[in-house]
């Protein structure tokens, strides 16, 4: 009793310190484990260039590297918001199929203000509206490495433009869709979804997919 009677008469900014912390820690280890999925990208450049002729090794090594790079812009402006983003074209509740909101983190779609802030200021916030910059970074690492699986298989089999086409595809909008219906709290596959907020159809009780052997591969 004594011990519950201490905890309780804590002053609250000694909670807030500790809540502060615990973010701290969990953007900590999202980076971390970015980090590991961003090495795999170097696994599968060298496995790739090990198994095609030593002309086209260097096609392959650019090849990764445009993953990375194409993959980054797209996934900021479009896979990201269609992964995980809310709410549809319309203004109406979110989809269990695609989200709608968040494009290039641009938060919400209303008319800037006229006085002397930044015009920006209205626009963009100072974190994803979506998710964190730590939570936005480790899901780019995961679609970079979704696209760069299928790099093998096309070795020496497809030119470097139509590969380009293909990652933008594919990172754009075939792993974020999937990627919304089983990890987005929208998803009609989801495990997470909120009922509240969801509407239409939904798988019940969902999918739980939680190191993405399903949705990545």
């Amino acid at each position: 009793m004594a011990s519950n009677n201490t905890i309780s008469a804590m002053p609250s900014e000694d909670v807030t310190h500790y809540a502060e912390f615990g973010m701290i820690v969990d953007h900590l280890w999202l980076l971390i484990a970015a980090f590991l999925v961003f090495l795999m990208q170097a696994g599968f450049a060298m496995l790739e260039t090990g198994t095609v002729r030593s002309k086209n090794a260097k096609n392959i090594m650019i090849k990764n590297v445009m993953d990375l790079v194409v993959g980054a812009f797209v996934w900021w402006g479009f896979g990201f918001p269609f992964a995980y983003g809310g709410g549809d074209y319309g203004g109406g509740p979110p989809n269990g199929f695609i989200g709608a909101n968040g494009f290039f983190f641009i938060n919400g779609y209303s008319a800037c203000s006229v006085d002397e802030s930044h015009p920006s200021e209205c626009l963009y916030p100072i974190a994803p509206s979506i998710d964190s910059f730590a939570g936005w970074l480790f899901q780019w690492a995961f679609a970079a490495t979704a696209t760069t699986i299928v790099s093998g298989a096309v070795a020496e089999r497809c030119s470097f433009m139509g590969y380009l086409i293909y990652a933008v595809f594919i990172t754009g909008f075939i792993y974020p869709v999937v990627v919304h219906w089983i990890w987005s709290p929208y998803g009609w596959l989801s495990a997470f979804r909120d009922p509240e907020v969801a509407v239409g159809a939904w798988v019940a009780p969902g999918v739980i997919d939680f190191a993405g052997s399903s949705v990545v591969h």
